[in-house]
C-alpha cells in the first residue's frame, strides 16, 4: 500500500450525480446537496416534487 498523499481513491461518484439546489431563508445563499434521483441534472424541491408526486399538481 502507497502512502503517497496524491493516491486517489478508487470509488467514482455515478455518472448520475447532481445537486438538489435551494436558496438559504436566512443568508440567501445557494445551497446545493448532492442528489441521486433520477432526474439526473441539478433541480430545484420544487422539480422534484412537480415530477414525483402529486403535490407538484
Amino acid at each position: 500500500m502507497s502512502t503517497i498523499p496524491s493516491d486517489r481513491p478508487t470509488q467514482q461518484v455515478a455518472d448520475a450525480s447532481h445537486f438538489e439546489q435551494s436558496i438559504s431563508g436566512v443568508t440567501g445563499e445557494l445551497i446545493r446537496i448532492e442528489c441521486d434521483c433520477p432526474i439526473g441534472e441539478d433541480h430545484t424541491y420544487a422539480d422534484w416534487l412537480a415530477r414525483f408526486t402529486r403535490a407538484g399538481f
